[in-house]
């Protein structure tokens, strides 16, 4: 047998201007994205702001569809506009939030189970 230990340490922010000037820039970035998301079904926005190595920054967000499954979040609309238009210009960061007026985010939200697995 094997055991195994897993530490995550993290900083967390009160707000976002306590990030450095990039990070921050990158999380408005993906704030200017929640404009084009199509959620009338959930009504929770979802935006991405990606810095690729070249200094090229992509824009996503989650694209619902009235035949659910059918829509995707805004993390893998990311990754996968990254993978087909941009594949040879690495990813150095990616910023993802969310909003929405049907309840209070009161804690961050994380990526879903199948964007995690892409991500990964």
């Amino acid at each position: 047998m094997t055991e195994h230990e897993i530490k995550i340490k993290f900083t967390e922010y009160a707000s976002i201007d306590e990030l450095d000037a990039a990070d921050k820039a990158l999380c408005l970035e993906a704030a200017k994205a929640l404009n084009t998301s199509h959620s009338p079904y959930s009504k929770f926005r979802v935006g991405v702001a990606m810095q690729l190595k070249s200094g090229k920054v992509l824009h996503a967000s989650n694209q619902e569809n009235a035949a659910y499954p059918s829509g995707l979040c805004a993390e893998r609309v990311a990754l996968f506009h990254w993978s087909a238009n941009h594949a040879g210009d690495p990813i150095e960061s990616m910023a993802v939030t969310a909003e929405t007026d049907e309840f209070e985010l009161d804690r961050p939200v994380t990526s879903c189970g199948a964007c995690l697995q892409v991500l990964a």
